[in-house]
């Protein structure tokens, strides 16, 4: 059904094809509730190479500057 798990989210998986490039395989991971990107592996069979990539998505707390001064 295309999903998988991806560290401890469900995920959907999709295998990314590139004609031109057949010794290529790469997949990535989008999460089922927010869609974000969560994972990424390629391998190229004609070199040997491969990565596999997590990604992990922080909290972000913005703050205005103190203290300010007006300038007109």
């Amino acid at each position: 059904d295309g999903k998988a798990t991806c560290g401890k989210l469900e995920c959907y998986k999709y295998q990314v094809k590139v004609a031109s490039s057949p010794d290529k395989t790469q997949y990535v991971w989008f999460d089922t509730k927010d869609y974000l990107l969560r994972e990424y592996s390629y391998s190229d069979s004609s070199t040997g190479t491969s990565a596999n990539i997590t990604f992990v998505y922080g909290g972000v707390t913005i703050a205005a500057p103190s203290p300010v001064q007006v300038v007109s």
